[in-house]
């Protein structure tokens, strides 16, 4: 009843010809909806109410439909945590989180695994990011059925949201019993939201106990691997089928490492030490081969604690995101902003810094969605490269100091250069406040990001400098990080303490862990963190009053950095 009742009003608009202007990730247009209570002649109460008006259809042919348009997802699995604060996070690392995402092309969020906050949801309506809501897990309880009626009613309002997830990776996925359970909750998610389908991240299990029957969209977690995808051969044997990949990919690689270093819990940025998934480049032919899969989630946007796969304590953060967890963007970010945006894209890796390899062949990479790519080093040209709209190109160029550079061409007009070059050690701090500006009050939060140069400027890929971090004015640090996996450093301010140190563990391997002079800084005005390959990261956030925030930074042997941060 509820959804002829929508559909009756819908047809009755188009009647009228009503015109307005439709949200997208391109255009995130919101209107106002203003709601009064008047009683005898006065207003008592006001709410007003954003509101995104778009049309949202998945199809088992032609794949998801925006508006009308075909638009396939490029999405992104996203924890909710982030470098040195938490899973508590302030609005504005939530908009900075975003932003960085919309910047590599995504335009669809999924909230792994968990309900996303409100504010998040605010943010993806006026930024423009399309997102699946999910719920935790598989309950048909009391209280799980309360918990869905909450993210349900909360969030139904968001134009951003597109599709509601039932639950991830659950046991009984496959099962009668499951089956049972999940009917229940996509019955009660109709009723509440009959404008929106429904979906499961499913492992397993897609073609038994009539579990995917239950859905509207069947959501396929790591169904595109090597050889024929799953979720490929599904769509033969059950053509009407509508699907989604919800989470896929899982490429394990460290910012700034281009070899197995197991003993530091690193992976190499090239993606192929290790992966359970289907490789981007594979992945994201699927999807533009075959429309009907709606598109692709991929595992994961940011590193996230937890999960180090494929190693365990002491690393402590999953390297499988296209950027690290401090959002600084490791290789592979550059793939996906080759295929997902129009700019002229052409990046070249790995760095240029290998003392003692000398007329060593070093295989160089290039991502890139130009016509063609050609590499020079020290001016020398090492050939043309066409390129494949979905792969990698590459080349073997023995190694000597200099510059190597990268072209590429649309139309044999060059549109886009990157170089990299064999730089000094390292002789500068450079700050880099996301924001100058920031409002007083709790949600105002910059991200500063460091990086260390050489006396010519340019950023060195392999320091590794402590720094020391002193704020002055109406703030305080709130956290740190530097996107290394294996890193123990405290993500809260300290202070050096000079009483004696104790050890608070001890490895076989790697010897004394956290034997550090420092203890919990109240004041949260000083800080320290080392760098890893070149950068990293520290978050500063207003307080009550207005001024300026002064953040300096200083480090042994370095030209010291300041910033300055306006409290409005």
């Amino acid at each position: 009843m509820r959804r002829s009742r929508v559909q009756a009003a819908w047809n009755t608009i188009s009647r009228r010809q009503i015109r307005c202007i439709l949200w997208s990730p391109d255009n995130p247009y919101l209107y106002v909806v203003k709601s009064k209570i008047i009683y005898k002649d006065s207003i008592i109460d006001t709410y007003d109410t954003p509101l995104g008006i778009r049309t949202i259809r998945f199809t088992a042919k032609e794949g998801f439909l925006l508006n009308g348009v075909y638009t396939p997802i490029k999405g992104a699995c996203v924890h909710q945590d982030f470098a040195g604060v938490g899973v508590a996070l302030p609005d504005g690392i939530i908009e900075y989180k975003i932003r960085l995402l919309k910047e590599m092309g995504a335009n669809a969020y999924h909230s792994s695994h968990h309900p996303p906050t409100p504010g998040l949801l605010d943010i993806c309506d006026r930024l423009g990011m399309m997102v699946m809501c999910e719920n935790r897990k598989l309950d048909s309880s009391p209280q799980g059925i309360e918990d869905l009626k909450s993210m349900l009613l909360r969030d139904r309002n968001h134009p951003c949201v597109i599709i509601w997830s039932m639950e991830n990776e659950e046991d009984l996925e496959g099962t009668k019993m499951g089956a049972r359970i999940l009917k229940t909750l996509v019955g009660i998610t109709h009723e509440t939201d009959p404008a929106r389908p429904v979906t499961a991240a499913m492992n397993h299990g897609w073609n038994d106990g009539g579990y995917s029957e239950v859905l509207d969209v069947v959501g396929y977690n790591y169904g595109l691997r090597e050889g024929i995808p799953i979720n490929v051969n599904d769509h033969k044997q059950f053509p009407d089928r509508v699907s989604i990949g919800s989470e896929n990919v899982a490429l394990s690689g460290t910012r700034g490492i281009y070899g197995y270093d197991g003993l530091r819990g690193r992976c190499s940025a090239y993606g192929l030490t290790f992966q359970w998934s289907c490789h981007p480049e594979r992945t994201w032919r699927q999807v533009i081969e075959n429309p009907y899969l709606s598109g692709v989630f991929i595992w994961t946007g940011f590193d996230y604690k937890g999960e180090p796969f494929p190693y365990c304590w002491p690393t402590t953060v999953d390297p499988q995101g296209a950027m690290d967890i401090c959002g600084f963007p490791k290789d592979i970010y550059y793939y996906y902003k080759s295929a997902w945006t129009k700019e002229p894209v052409v990046h070249i890796f790995p760095h240029w810094n290998w003392v003692g390899m000398e007329g060593t062949e070093i295989e160089v990479w290039a991502f890139s969605n130009c016509d063609y790519a050609e590499l020079f080093l020290n001016g020398k040209c090492l050939g043309r490269r066409k390129i494949d709209t979905f792969t990698h190109v590459s080349w073997k160029a023995a190694y000597e100091p200099g510059e190597l550079t990268v072209k590429g061409y649309i139309n044999d007009e060059i549109r886009a250069v990157k170089t990299v070059v064999t730089t000094g050690a390292a002789a500068a701090i450079n700050l880099d406040p996301h924001l100058r500006e920031i409002s007083a009050g709790k949600r105002g939060v910059s991200a500063i990001r460091v990086s260390l140069t050489d006396a010519g400027g340019n950023i060195v890929p392999t320091a590794d400098n402590d720094i020391t971090f002193v704020l002055e004015g109406p703030g305080e640090i709130i956290g740190l990080g530097n996107g290394d996996t294996g890193s123990l450093e405290p993500d809260k301010p300290v202070k050096i303490d000079l009483r004696p140190t104790v050890p608070i563990y001890i490895d076989e391997v790697f010897g004394v862990v956290g034997d550090y002079p420092l203890v919990h800084d109240e004041s949260k005005k000083f800080a320290n963190r080392r760098a890893f390959n070149g950068y990293c990261l520290v978050i500063v956030q207003a307080g009550k009053e207005s001024g300026k925030i002064m953040v300096k930074a200083s480090s042994p042997g370095l030209k010291p950095a300041s910033a300055v941060i306006d409290v409005l």
